[in-house]
């Protein structure tokens, strides 16, 4: 590893990487991933690099134990993830672990997809999921009015254990924050210049305001930034077929959410919820051109929550699919499509309405560290009833 010091307010870090390429960038908070795709003097080739900037105020903040977004948790994961990665054996093609990204809807219980495999028998599998989804959104109807304008940052560790070849068990730790929005002039330039629609909210950028009302009254109104550990979820898996020559595989899995989040700060609903989900995954359709393709279809049942309760559907239907498609030996392209059923029985899209998003990535295989990186961005399908535009980057140990 080289270190380079700027200057007293960051510090640039570059590990695997030769001296000429460390070199410090503006000062932010953030994780910087190269892959090379050739060798270097005193660099194997497919190595990975981080660039952790860190300002002065940030320092004097976590000194002080006052910073709390979880892409700073998930960063500093991540660095040991990718100095000291576990002895764990997975899967390696996957669906994306991604739920809704609502801060209305992601407080309940829905799993995210896995696929049709489990965790082989005695190996652990961890992955680390970091989300951020700006929201950007006004609605309104008969008596009830929505305002999202904010940005919510997910970030999970999610680990998982075969007890034998037909069951494997399984622990999800959310961490969850909601601030201002900082990506709001970004995601405006991107809709311009893919002519996407417009955002639904006209006034001032870079707010925080989650806010519902009924009647005239606010029953629900977020309007200070906040973060702590979400509701965690316990998940259990049951290989119900496998063919491993073909490359099929069916599996049950069920997921029991424990109310261990804030509802007052919509990072929990303040119930317990249970989803069963039938999962797929099939190789062998288009083994022709190794493309792997996995879908998911369940339902979930909520507990009377603290957030809008007398509001809530009790039975929530959902369903995800998508392809991987190895673009080289080391890099995947993926798509995933994901649609929800209504949450509220309620007439505004935000709450009551279906949802449908589509989540376009790329895949990154470091064999040599047993790692899978993944990056890519979330798209609303239907406007309104998800968030405008997310980001999402994913660690998992292979």
């Amino acid at each position: 590893m080289t270190t380079t010091d700027c200057n007293d307010y960051r510090t640039c870090a570059m590990f695997s990487l030769p001296d000429r390429w460390a070199r410090c960038e503006p000062p932010s908070i953030g994780v910087w991933v190269a892959l090379l795709s050739t060798g270097v003097q005193n660099c194997p080739p497919k190595t990975v690099g981080l660039v952790v900037d860190v300002e002065r105020p940030f320092l004097k903040q976590w000194r002080s134990g006052m910073a709390d977004g979880p892409g700073t948790w998930f960063i500093w994961i991540s660095i040991l993830f990718l100095l000291f990665p576990p002895e764990v054996h997975g899967r390696e093609n996957q669906p994306y672990y991604l739920r809704s990204q609502s801060p209305f809807l992601h407080i309940f219980g829905l799993p995210a997809p896995e696929g049709g495999q489990i965790t082989p028998a005695g190996n652990v599998e961890s992955r680390l999921e970091l989300t951020v989804a700006n929201h950007a959104d006004r609605g309104s109807s008969g008596n009830e009015v929505i305002t999202l304008d904010g940005e919510s940052h997910y970030a999970d560790v999610v680990l998982r254990y075969g007890l034998n070849d037909r069951w494997a068990l399984g622990i999800d730790l959310p961490f969850v924050s909601h601030r201002e929005g900082v990506l709001d002039n970004l995601i405006e330039a991107w809709h311009d210049t893919f002519g996407l629609p417009d955002r639904d909210l006209e006034g001032p950028r870079n707010h925080l305001s989650f806010i519902y009302s009924r009647n005239g009254v606010d029953e629900v109104s977020f309007t200070e930034a906040g973060s702590g550990i979400g509701d965690v979820r316990l998940v259990s898996a049951w290989q119900l077929k496998e063919d491993k020559g073909k490359g099929r595989s069916l599996a049950l899995r069920g997921v029991v959410k424990l109310p261990t989040g804030d509802p007052d700060r919509l990072l929990g609903s303040g119930a317990m919820d249970l989803a069963l989900s039938l999962e797929v995954t099939d190789a062998a359709a288009f083994s022709r051109r190794d493309i792997d393709l996995f879908g998911q279809v369940g339902v979930l049942v909520t507990g009377r929550g603290d957030v809008l309760g007398d509001r809530q559907q009790r039975a929530v239907s959902f369903a995800s699919g998508g392809l991987v498609w190895p673009w080289t030996r080391t890099i995947d392209l993926q798509m995933q499509l994901s649609f929800q059923d209504g949450y509220f029985d309620s007439r505004l899209s935000e709450l009551g309405g279906y949802t449908a998003d589509l989540a376009i990535g790329t895949n990154f295989h470091l064999r040599k560290r047993g790692l899978r990186v993944s990056i890519g961005f979330i798209e609303d399908l239907i406007f309104d009833a998800t968030p405008d535009f997310a980001v999402f980057m994913s660690i998992k140990c292979e």
